[in-house]
């Protein structure tokens, strides 16, 4: 007997409680699914339980995205990395060894390539800064020490310095700072994906399988990686068809309060700082504004669609009234009508094929811009 079908709201908050296991699932023609992912019949497919009944097989180059946890109300209690990569990978679990730096991670120690090491947390205490001409070697005492790491030798970390070479104790380690450098080039095969989990870790790589268990990715730094499903918070398709706007910056924004209040805009953010909810639901990605607000982003004609769903977020209750407007090129795509607090949010789909900038307004409508917390939540361009 199949479980229980839950709404799209239930599904996100069961996820919280441990009733039941429920996704969603960006496609690369911008369909949104909910429901349980399970292995695809056919190699490199995955099948989506919806929550209507009707599963969805889908290739993984249909994918985008896929959220495996709801947003939390209440903020993130994330781990420290214990290592930082060049690529902004970040791994987190015990430090087995101090260098080559050592995570004990998913049963196993993963060994970390000098070159690809940015910081190293030795300790909790450790506070990493910008990348220098040196590598840096923070103390537990308080002292630095600056110059070359060469490895380790009898146990102990060697760094050529200006005095001559020092042997240092781990255990008087904060933590390390490697010189400033990029990330060794590497191949970019198949689908290249971001991860993000619910200890903070961060990895990217080729995407290797996915089943209701566990997830696979093949890292340019350290081979195949392996995350349980009971850790995985996120993942993104870097190399897909869909974009969301939080991940490109506007090029232009004009933000104007009513009686001259900042209110910049909040990625995947409510202007309050809560997860972006519309009608009850809770959406992961999207921009949280203020009326008035124009973001102008380059699209260079790359596009063909914008999509997203927008309204008063539910932290104003019934308060706040908004329009919205998508501007493309200096032409009017779509306005939407006077939007309050309460009402049923409202999806957008606009053409914005050969579209060079795309500009997304909110006006005030009633009373000023008294409580006017506007979102674009799932705001996304397709190619």
């Amino acid at each position: 007997m199949k479980p229980p079908r839950l709404t799209p709201l239930a599904l996100l908050f069961a996820l919280s409680s441990g009733i039941a296991r429920a996704d969603l699932i960006y496609t690369a023609d911008g369909r949104t699914l909910y429901g349980r992912i399970q292995t695809g019949a056919a190699p490199e497919t995955l099948v989506v339980d919806t929550d209507d009944g009707a599963p969805v097989t889908l290739r993984r180059e249909e994918v985008s995205g896929i959220e495996f946890r709801p947003p939390s109300l209440f903020g993130s209690h994330q781990k420290p990395p214990a290592v930082v990569l060049r690529n902004g990978d970040r791994l987190v679990g015990s430090l087995r060894q101090l260098w080559p730096p050592a995570v004990a991670r998913e049963g196993a120690a993963v060994v970390i390539p000098p070159a690809w090491v940015a910081h190293v947390q030795a300790k909790a205490a450790f506070a990493p800064g910008a990348a220098g001409e040196k590598d840096r070697v923070e103390l537990t005492n308080g002292d630095r020490v600056e110059g070359r790491i060469e490895g380790v030798q009898e146990g102990r970390l060697k760094v050529r310095t200006s005095i001559g070479t020092l042997k240092i104790d781990p255990a008087r380690v904060n933590g390390v700072t490697t010189a400033r450098a990029d990330a060794p080039l590497e191949p970019a095969p198949g689908i290249q994906v971001l991860l993000e989990t619910t200890d903070g870790e961060r990895l990217t790589g080729e995407w290797r399988s996915l089943t209701p268990t566990q997830l696979r990715l093949k890292t340019a730094w350290g081979g195949e990686q392996v995350v349980s499903m009971e850790r995985a918070l996120r993942l993104t398709v870097l190399n897909g068809r869909l974009v969301f706007l939080t991940d490109l910056r506007p090029v232009e924004l004009h933000e104007t309060s009513y009686f001259d209040q900042p209110h910049p805009y909040q990625e995947d953010r409510s202007q309050g700082g809560r997860p972006l909810r519309l009608g009850g639901r809770i959406y992961a990605k999207g921009l949280g504004v203020h009326a008035r607000s124009a973001l102008t982003y380059t699209l260079a004609g790359s596009f063909t669609t914008f999509t997203a769903t927008v309204g008063v977020d539910s932290e104003v209750g019934s308060g706040g009234s908004v329009i919205f407007r998508v501007i493309g090129d200096e032409r009017p795509l779509f306005e939407s009508p006077v939007l309050r607090g309460g009402d049923a949010p409202l999806p957008v789909s606009v053409d914005v094929t050969g579209v060079l900038l795309l500009r997304l307004e909110v006006a005030e409508a009633d009373h000023g811009d008294v409580a006017d917390h506007a979102d674009w939540a799932e705001a996304r361009l397709l190619k």
